[in-house]
């Protein structure tokens, strides 16, 4: 079973990081614990854009050498397939 940016994420963190994520990211550790075993979609995290968003903006805030962020469309579907996630990625890579 493959494992999703939010399940490395986890096993990288500390208790101190993930309690700071359920307050950055205002969801309890159960949903994230959900989110990050994907056990019901075959380890592919598969979240709402909203839950994606909230988790991505809070772990880029706690992001350091050895805890990186979770980017939204690694988390759902639709903001991987979304144009502007597209565009964002593609101005970029041209910095």
């Amino acid at each position: 079973m493959p494992i999703n940016a939010l399940r490395r994420w986890f096993e990288a963190a500390t208790m101190i990081d993930l309690d700071k994520l359920v307050k950055l990211a205002p969801m309890s550790k159960g949903a994230l614990r959900q989110i990050a075993g994907s056990y019901r979609t075959g380890g592919v995290a598969h979240t709402t854009p909203e839950v994606a968003r909230l988790i991505d903006i809070a772990t880029h805030k706690m992001a350091r050498d050895d805890l990186p962020g979770v980017k939204r469309e690694e988390l759902c579907p639709a903001c991987a397939k979304c144009e502007y996630t597209k565009f964002y990625k593609e101005k970029q890579n041209e910095k």
